[in-house]
């Protein structure tokens, strides 16, 4: 499964990349922030509705998988906008050292992340993630939606503001 969603996130962001030249970064940004949380809050209070496990395994529900398939396919919006977005805010001589930070950017939080989600399970002392730490990226999801919005107005108002 994770397989299969991680090959269709990589085929669609060219469609978010040229969807972020067609709309602007931030909106197609907001729509993958938007997605995510979808996502996790879907999972995290209608877990019934998606699947549901008995003896034989576990099984799906066609219905309650639609909307979440549908929100996963925006989760992927974010990364190509965002790049964008820093290429757009950088100097033409140093898109280089934009993207090399972006990326050292990346590596370090995803190392970071992988680190504290390591260190959370084997603390716990059980095989698998505890329930809360669902809760807990519902949170960072949700503190970067708002920082989104933030963001959005932010800018709106500079520009009204520039414009005057």
């Amino acid at each position: 499964m994770f397989a299969g969603a991680g090959i269709v996130l990589g085929l669609l962001q060219p469609f978010w990349g040229k969807m972020s030249d067609r709309f602007g970064r931030i909106p197609i940004m907001a729509y993958g922030v938007f997605s995510m949380l979808g996502v996790i809050l879907m999972v995290l209070f209608f877990p019934d509705s998606i699947y549901y496990q008995d003896a034989s395994g576990i099984h799906f529900h066609l219905i309650g998988s639609i909307p979440l398939a549908l929100m996963g396919l925006g989760v992927g919006a974010f990364v190509p906008s965002a790049l964008a977005l820093m290429a757009d805010s950088s100097e033409p001589g140093s898109y280089g050292a934009t993207m090399g930070l972006y990326s050292f950017a990346l590596g370090f939080g995803a190392f970071i992340a992988e680190s504290i989600g390591l260190i959370i399970i084997v603390v716990s002392g059980k095989d698998s993630a505890p329930g809360w730490l669902l809760y807990f990226a519902a949170a960072l999801v949700l503190t970067a939606v708002i920082m989104i919005i933030v963001f959005f107005l932010a800018k709106t108002l500079f520009a009204r503001m520039v414009k005057i």
